[in-house]
């Protein structure tokens, strides 16, 4: 007999964001890698320390982060993208019946900070996950892997199958390069 889905609305759901996102997920990683409390160290002379508070520096950031590690340009499109996709608003901290920032909010971001405060923040970015690139070399040496996986290299380049990641380890040797697809 023919099936029919239909869809009926609950009044009430559970449902955990955390549980959505999937362990070995591009941003888990990067989250586990990086601390991103020097932020608001980076952006504090931009804010007053009275009136309003305004949006967390931190998840401007981290947008602009995530529309780098996903290709995402446009403003516009990246604001919807994190309104739709469930791993992209865990990694910024809102839930699913939090409003996620507008695109003018990044725009007015980039004009307030200007490019030696982004500049500053992916190079302390890049600096994190270096440090935190050993300890992932050395988790991958004891692993076993199969014949045809190439051999952990004095640079590291760590890439997901959907995303290039920002983190890279560069050696006194550059002419021995790999990159690894961790999966």
């Amino acid at each position: 007999m023919l099936g029919r889905k239909v869809f009926a609305p609950k009044l009430f759901y559970r449902f955990s964001l955390e549980a959505q996102v999937p362990d070995d997920h591009l941003l888990r990683r990067v989250a586990a890698v990086v601390d991103f409390g020097f932020v608001r160290r980076l952006t504090a002379r931009f804010y007053s320390r009275t009136g309003r508070p305004g949006l967390d520096p931190v998840v401007l950031f981290k947008l602009g982060l995530l529309g780098y590690l996903y290709g995402i340009t446009s403003e516009r499109r990246l604001a919807e993208e994190v309104r739709l996709h469930l791993a992209y608003r865990w990694f910024l901290g809102y839930d699913l019946d939090e409003a996620t920032p507008d695109h003018s909010v990044l725009s007015k971001a980039r004009a307030r900070f200007g490019l030696p405060v982004f500049q500053a923040f992916f190079a302390e970015i890049v600096r994190q996950c270096a440090r935190a690139a050993p300890a992932r070399a050395a988790a991958e040496k004891t692993r076993t892997r199969p014949a045809t996986r190439p051999r952990p290299s004095s640079i590291w380049t760590v890439t997901s199958r959907r995303a290039p990641s920002v983190c890279a380890v560069m050696s006194p040797k550059p002419t021995v390069a790999r990159t690894v697809t961790v999966k």
